[in-house]
């Protein structure tokens, strides 16, 4: 469960850059 949040916590990263470039 950990790395399932570590995981996600990522893709929100992402999400939250690709925002920003955009």
């Amino acid at each position: 469960r950990k790395k399932l949040q570590k995981q996600q916590r990522l893709k929100l990263n992402l999400k939250r850059k690709s925002q920003r470039k955009n």
